[in-house]
Parts: structure tokens; C-alpha cells; sequence
């Protein structure tokens, strides 16, 4: 494991850059289809120059060990040069963060080897990027350590770190002081914690430090205090908790839709990784279908990906379709994964949906592109149209006025706003089941009381009560 000086300075602070080169750094072309590129921070005291220097490896013939850093770009207004040493000189360009990550990792006796994305990646070279996107996780479970930097020191980062630190002992965990609470909570709702990456970057390291200003604490310290909140809510302010420590690590074959509902909170700068962050810890079946590719659009992603959730959830898929002024340009059925909101008592439909009999709904859906079928793609130079065939329950009387369902109250909103009819029952080759209308009659009543049965061979049927008298 490697060790770190860690330097205590505010932004005024910061050591200033003299003597930088004149001229960018020119990546150099990456060989062999597993070569990356490894970041030697010089050793160097607190006030002098941040240096580097670009190291061209094979992963399976990196025998000394490396650090992976994990952290968020952060800002782009806030830039700073980091100056190459020779064989290939220059200077690069990276954020602020980026920039505060390294000074606290550099060292003052001996270099310190870095994976570190904004670096070792040329983000111009798109192929290189496609190629090297795909390889995150195994750079990442190869690493030594993983280091998660959260950032410089404030909002009493102090004391949420201090108590994060109690849960590393075999102690007993104890409850937080008021203080400790507005801290921790401080702490957790830094950026890192809701940006889409850092889910494989965690889950596939062998050991993971977070860092946070100058205070350091293990990942299974942090899990820890997770945990406790999780399983102590009452005693806590905030219901929510981000996905990279909801989600168990153990649990190493993931279904996608399972993590893209998960992480609908997340954030990505670029909102095609919202699904090529996944792709090392996906189920191995679902892997192939995320490939990065960065020639694609985000519109051409999102839109080839419900092609996979049609043969795998049916139309479970739309239920993640939100409506959304600042969302990308997408068909009004394909879900825009970038829009982000908390779906944590989302994740399960089964708890607000069923179906009659239980079954999956069989509703035949084709894409159509250009007035032509397509079995397997969805995009063309035409706006693609979803073709869905089902059947007619009823007609909408009225629509109420848009409803928040995340807040609190949502669970009771829900339960007023749709009540699903247990008289669903299998009848032969088909399904059977007693269709409804708005009622203000007792559900108990309802439930022993039989209309008309609706039948169709071959098809599963759902019947929604609407109760749109309450929402007017």
C-alpha cells in the first residue's frame, strides 16, 4: 500500500507554477491492446512546481504497483499546467480538483506511480477513448489501492471523518452527536458520491482509502457508518443515501436495469457513460450489449437500448420515461437516463405494479424506422416510433395535474392514485379479470364485487382503478 504526505493549504494558497513549458503535452500513440498510460508524480516539496512524468505499461507486465485515484472533475472554470519531464515535455491542462488530488498524493522523498483518467486517457483521441473506457475495470482491479479524494478540508469534514474513523474498530457503533450528524451529512453530499463512475471504481478495487482535506479513513470504515444509517433511518435527517453505498459490493453481477434505476441520481459530465460506466459490473449475459462508443450520440445510445429491455423486461422499460423540458432529444418512450431524481423506493416495481396472475405482460412491440421493421435497432434518419399492441381497458376521462412522487406523502399519493384489482384470476387459454371505474365505494366491498369478464386469449392483463376525485 502506498503512503501519503498529506498538505494542509487553502486555495489561496496554492503553490504557483513558474517556468512552465511553453507547449502542450503531445500524447505519444498507445501500442499494444492492453498498454496504458501510468502518471509518476516527482517528489517535490510544498512550494515547489507540481512535475510529472508519462509512463507508457502493459497491464500484464505491471509488476510495480500503482495507486488508481478516484474523484470528480470538478469545475472546468478552475484550471491549472502540470509540467511532463522529458523523454516528452510539456505542459497539461486539468481541473482544479484534479490539481488538489495530486499535490496531496505527490511525495517529498520518492515519485508516486498514479492511474488517473484525465491523464492517462488522451480525451481527444476518440478510438483511444473507446478502447480505454472498456479497460477501467481491469485497471482498476489490478491497482494496488484505490484512492478516493473528496475533496479539500470544510463543512467540518473533520469531525464526519473522525467519526467515520470509530467504525473501523471492533467498538460498538455508537449513535452521533447532533454535530457529527450535520457533518456527516456535509460529507455525503459531496459530489464524488453521486458521480456515475465511481460504482465500478469501488466495487473492483482490492482496497479503497478515502481521503478527504488531510484526513483519511478505509472504504469499509465508510460502508460501516453507511450501513448504520441505513439500518438506524429514525435517528437521521436525510432519507436518502447514495447508490455506491446502497448497493452491495458483494453483489458483483448486476442487472442493467437493476443499476440504471439505482443510479438514476448519479451524475456523468459526458451523459452517454450513465451506461458505459456500468460495463464492468454488469451481469456477464448483459455486458456485451454496453460497448463503449463515443462516436454514438447520447440520443443513439439511449434509443439502441431499449431494443435490449424489449427482450429482456418487456415494457417494464417505460416506466422510467419522465417528461422533462431540459432532457435530451429523444422519442417520448425512451427513457433519458441523463435526467436525474431519487428512485430509491423505485427501484422495485413489483411493489407498485402486478400483473394478473402474476405473469409478465406479453404485449407485442416492434420499432419502426422509416415505415420498415426493424427486429433488433431502432435508429435510422427518421425519428423512430415504438409500435406497441395491447388491450383497450378504457378511455382517459381526465388528466390530473403533474404530482411529485419522490417527496414525502408519495406512498400514500400512490396508493390513492392507483389501486390495483386482486380479482385477476387464470380462465382457460387466457386471462380473466374484472375491469373497474373510478369509485368512491369501499375497497373491501370492491374486491368481493364481479363485473363483465374481459378475456384475450394469449395476453396478460393489468387493471388500474383510478381514484381521480381526490386529485383534481
Amino acid at each position: 500500500m502506498a503512503t501519503f504526505k498529506f498538505v494542509n493549504f487553502t486555495n489561496s494558497e496554492r503553490p504557483a507554477l513558474p517556468n512552465q513549458p511553453t507547449h502542450p503535452y503531445q500524447y505519444k500513440a498507445l501500442g499494444a491492446p492492453d498498454e496504458i498510460r501510468l502518471v509518476e508524480i516527482l517528489p517535490g516539496m510544498d512550494s515547489e512546481t507540481l512535475r510529472c512524468r508519462i509512463l507508457h505499461r502493459r497491464l500484464k507486465d505491471v509488476v510495480f504497483g500503482y495507486t488508481a485515484l478516484s474523484y470528480t472533475w470538478g469545475s472546468t472554470k478552475w484550471i491549472h499546467q502540470v509540467s511532463c519531464e522529458p523523454p516528452s515535455s510539456g505542459f497539461l491542462t486539468i481541473t482544479g480538483n484534479c490539481f488538489s488530488a495530486m499535490l496531496r498524493l505527490r511525495h517529498r522523498v520518492h515519485a508516486t506511480t498514479i492511474w488517473i483518467d484525465a491523464i492517462c486517457i488522451n480525451q481527444t483521441d476518440i478510438p483511444e477513448r473507446n478502447s480505454q473506457v472498456g479497460m477501467m475495470g481491469d485497471i482498476y482491479s489490478k491497482a494496488d489501492e484505490t484512492i478516493v479524494y473528496l475533496g479539500d478540508n470544510g463543512n467540518e469534514s473533520e469531525i464526519a471523518m473522525q467519526y467515520v474513523r470509530s467504525f473501523s474498530n471492533s467498538a460498538a457503533p455508537r449513535d452521533p452527536s447532533d454535530k457529527e450528524k450535520r457533518a456527516l451529512s456535509l460529507l455525503l453530499d459531496r459530489a464524488w458520491f453521486n458521480r456515475m463512475w465511481v460504482l465500478q471504481e469501488v466495487y473492483l478495487s482490492r482496497f479503497v482509502t478515502v481521503v478527504c482535506g488531510d484526513d483519511s479513513a478505509s472504504w469499509n470504515a465508510l460502508w460501516g457508518a453507511a450501513d448504520y444509517i441505513r439500518t438506524h433511518r429514525s435517528k437521521f435527517d436525510w432519507p436518502y443515501l447514495p447508490p455506491v453505498l446502497t448497493l452491495r459490493k458483494e453483489k458483483s453481477n448486476f442487472r442493467l436495469w437493476e443499476l440504471l434505476s439505482a443510479t438514476r441520481p448519479c451524475a456523468s459530465t459526458d451523459p452517454r457513460d450513465k451506461l458505459f460506466a456500468l460495463a464492468a459490473i454488469v451481469s456477464d449475459a448483459e455486458r456485451p450489449i454496453i460497448r463503449p462508443d463515443y462516436n454514438m450520440s447520447a440520443e443513439e445510445v439511449y434509443t439502441n437500448l431499449v431494443t435490449h429491455f424489449l427482450d429482456t423486461t418487456g415494457l417494464d422499460f417505460l416506466l422510467a420515461v419522465q417528461y422533462t423540458q431540459f432532457g435530451l432529444d429523444l422519442p417520448s418512450w425512451v427513457p433519458d437516463w441523463s435526467v436525474r431524481f431519487i428512485t430509491e423506493q423505485f427501484t422495485n416495481t413489483s411493489m407498485l405494479f402486478d400483473r394478473a396472475g402474476g405473469a409478465r405482460p406479453r404485449a407485442q412491440a416492434s420499432i419502426i424506422c422509416l415505415g420498415s421493421l426493424q427486429d433488433t435497432k431502432v435508429l435510422d434518419s427518421e425519428r423512430p416510433v415504438l409500435r406497441v399492441r395491447g388491450v383497450r381497458l378504457a378511455d382517459i376521462k381526465r388528466v390530473t395535474k403533474p404530482r411529485h412522487l419522490c417527496g414525502p406523502g408519495s406512498r400514500e399519493m400512490l396508493d390513492n392514485l392507483v389501486t390495483l384489482n386482486p380479482r385477476t384470476k387464470r380462465g382457460g387459454q387466457g386471462i380473466t379479470s374484472s375491469p373497474a371505474e373510478p369509485t368512491s365505494e369501499p375497497r373491501r366491498n370492491r374486491e368481493h364485487r364481479r363485473k363483465s369478464p374481459v378475456k384475450q386469449k394469449g395476453m396478460s392483463i393489468f387493471t388500474f382503478i383510478i381514484r381521480i376525485e381526490h386529485f383534481g
